[in-house]
């Protein structure tokens, strides 16, 4: 009987859907799938096997003992803010280590990145990713040069430039910051910055708009990656545009469109004069266990 226990997980492990890639010298494709564990694209790297999920899922254990694993869940980052606009927040981010039962399954929700503003309107927030109870906030919006304050989220999203003063959006506690308002009411009008997973945007000055705040690093993945920094404020001629958080967060711009996040759950930046704001980007799961 238990040999044939054994077959039958060897052969659910080969039967797997999961997309499966391998690290240079982790061995023969579908190796790490013999231990039931099966659900969205699983590498290899120092002695772990890694299952990646950027859209929903299902992550499930069949035929295996408990599994001690460890997750990030990120957020998706909001957009950018229409003309002058300010920084988007960056989403959420958790992390931590979790005991999943053997035959368990476990739904996995991953964020959607929020809309850059158009037509004198502010960005919109990101989607929230989840895993076993785990849920990380979407970042907030980057707000346009004449609405109200930044959006609130995962990280807090920068105020657009406006002729009165106007706040950034806060963050959720244990997950992200709070984004910047504008640091000026006169020309050249900076914009704030989105705030980061490690940080708040920085502030700006008369002349030169708030940076996004700085990311979280986590080797889950096999090697250092940033996540879920924040995305500068634009300004018009004369200033200076904010640098997005960790040189993973989008810049903010003088004119045209800001620059675009990196990596899962950081923002853009704000857009110039007369240019719609960016979109965010998509949110991240990740799940990591020893190799049996």
């Amino acid at each position: 009987m238990k040999k044939l226990l054994a077959a039958c997980c060897l052969l659910l492990g080969l039967m797997s859907t999961a997309t499966t890639a391998n690290t240079p010298g982790s061995g023969p494709a579908l190796l790490g799938n013999v231990n039931g564990c099966t659900g969205g694209t699983v590498t290899f790297s120092g002695g772990n096997t890694i299952h990646a999920f950027t859209s929903n899922g299902s992550f499930s254990l069949n035929c295996v003992t408990a599994v001690s694993a460890n997750y990030l869940v990120v957020g998706a980052s909001g957009g950018s803010g229409y003309n002058v606009g300010g920084g988007a927040g960056a989403g959420g981010l958790l992390s931590g280590t979790d005991s999943l039962g053997a035959n368990s399954s476990f739904s996995i929700t991953v964020g959607l990145k929020g809309n850059g503003g158009t037509s004198v309107g502010n960005g919109t927030q990101g989607g929230n990713s989840g895993f076993n109870g785990h849920t990380a906030i979407g970042g907030g919006y980057g707000s346009n040069n004449t609405s109200g304050p930044g959006g609130n989220g995962g990280s807090g999203g920068g105020a657009g430039a406006n002729g009165a003063s106007v706040a950034g959006g806060t963050g959720t506690a244990a997950q992200g910051n709070a984004g910047t308002g504008n640091p000026a009411t006169a020309s050249p009008f900076p914009a704030g910055g989105g705030g980061g997973c490690n940080s708040a945007a920085t502030a700006g000055n008369a002349t030169t708009a708030g940076s996004g705040g700085t990311g979280c690093s986590s080797s889950i993945t096999g090697s250092p990656v940033v996540y879920s920094a924040g995305g500068g404020g634009s300004v018009v001629s004369g200033g200076t545009a904010g640098l997005g958080g960790s040189g993973v967060g989008g810049a903010g711009t003088i004119s045209g469109a800001g620059s675009p996040g990196t990596t899962p759950g950081s923002g853009p930046g704000g857009s110039g004069s007369g240019a719609n704001g960016i979109p965010g980007t998509d949110g991240a799961v990740y799940i990591s266990y020893a190799t049996p």
